[in-house]
């Protein structure tokens, strides 16, 4: 295994072809005095990303906060080692059509690379993606905990026949494959299109690995860390849930932080929100902080409103509204977390890991107001509880309300 990784050395060219300077030697010390697989794993796409990143147009793309070297504490496994040895030998010889992409982008004058890196569709930056999905999934301190709840979840569905949207360096792809599964890793990056062939080649996945969309229904269809990385993810949802059989999983993870690097529009969110919940009823939602995960069904037929389990509709919508609101009966969601605010006002902190669901405010005293919204208590039952603890009817219904427009509940009719 040394000599594979020693073999990464060979990343001189492509850097010199990218800097004109000589990959860094010091890469060879640091693989000789590792004592822990994750220490070389660390070297070696630190590496990589010196050399890639080195190139001046993506200077400022945040290198040393984003591949900072944090190797976790759990053992790596010997297909941790085969994705990194797949980046760096495939970045040795890069393939043709990804050398021309590179010298077109090169030949740009400085106002067409400026605007290929901050639309993140240049080759090179294509190519610091690359190392930086490598490097997420074995060595950032929360993703491998993150990867381990979806492979938990997918080996308990045991899909056979898979979509992965957005497929990127191929972690859940390979993962899947090496399960027996039929995977088809669409992703319209065309350098990371040619690194997914490499590495089906270099594993001997040909036949179960395609990459092209599949041609007939699939069991189930990954978008992780997809939705917030197109500019209005909404547009691929009814393709998505056409590609499904029916009853068919959709397993996705999507933040839409507002950091300027990801979609963080709230109508974008909005239209997100509501084209998972009328093509899809949510089965799992992981309330794990920072998570953003939900696995979803594909519906028989498309809902009217965005609905949750049992029926909850999530939004507000005009008939409820205008009908008896009082048999109303509102439920919270399962993922929200209730905490009081550190600076010692008499507050509480609502907020989930879902992406449509935004933290807020709201005071101590709405703590039984919220425990009773269980699905099972009516509105006017709540109503009748808080009046008795000095609230007026309208300020309830109003604060059930501010709920229910920001998703924290739904309501049941």
């Amino acid at each position: 295994m040394e000599d594979t990784l020693l073999s990464a050395l060979r990343l001189a060219p492509l850097s010199e072809f990218l800097t004109g300077a000589p990959a860094p030697r010091a890469f060879e010390a640091a693989v000789r005095e590792a004592q822990r697989p994750s220490e070389v794993l660390s070297a070696m796409v630190g590496l990589c990303a010196s050399v890639v990143g080195a190139h001046p147009e993506i200077r400022d793309r945040q290198l040393k906060h984003r591949f900072h070297a944090t190797p976790p504490e759990q053992p790596q496994h010997w297909s941790d080692w085969q994705r990194v040895a797949d980046l760096f030998l495939w970045l040795c010889e890069p393939p043709a059509a990804v050398r021309d992409a590179i010298a077109a982008e090169r030949a740009l004058p400085p106002a067409g690379r400026r605007a290929a890196e901050q639309a993140d569709a240049g080759a090179l930056a294509s190519l610091l993606d690359l190392v930086h999905d490598v490097w997420e999934h074995l060595l950032h301190p929360y993703t491998p905990v993150f990867d381990a709840v979806i492979k938990t979840l997918l080996l308990r569905h045991r899909p056979r026949v898979v979509v992965d949207y957005g497929a990127g360096a191929g972690y859940f792809t390979f993962y899947l494959a090496s399960l027996g599964c039929r995977v088809h890793a669409v992703e319209l990056n065309p350098v990371k299109q040619e690194f997914l062939r490499f590495s089906r080649g270099r594993r001997g996945m040909e036949d179960r690995v395609a990459l092209s969309p599949p041609g007939a229904p699939c069991d189930c269809a990954l978008a992780i860390n997809l939705f917030d990385h197109l500019a209005d993810a909404s547009q691929i949802l009814p393709d998505i849930a056409a590609s499904l059989a029916p009853s068919g999983l959709l397993f996705y993870q999507a933040a839409f932080p507002a950091d300027g690097y990801h979609t963080s529009d709230k109508e974008v969110i909005d239209r997100v929100f509501t084209g998972l919940h009328t093509l899809f009823e949510s089965i799992y939602a992981s309330p794990v902080q920072h998570f953003g995960f939900e696995v979803m069904r594909k519906r028989a037929a498309a809902a009217a409103l965005p609905e949750g389990p049992s029926g909850v509709v999530l939004v507000p919508a005009p008939e409820l509204l205008a009908g008896d609101r009082s048999a109303l009966r509102p439920r919270l969601h399962e993922t929200v977390t209730i905490e009081p605010m550190e600076d010692g006002e008499d507050c509480v902190l609502l907020h989930s890991p879902l992406f449509y669901l935004r933290s807020f405010v709201a005071p101590s005293a709405v703590l039984d107001l919220v425990r009773l919204c269980d699905g099972e208590h009516t509105v006017a039952e709540i109503t009748a509880h808080m009046e008795e603890l000095g609230a007026d009817a309208e300020s309830v219904w109003k604060f059930l309300l501010r709920l229910w427009q920001r998703r924290f509940l739904g309501m049941k009719r």
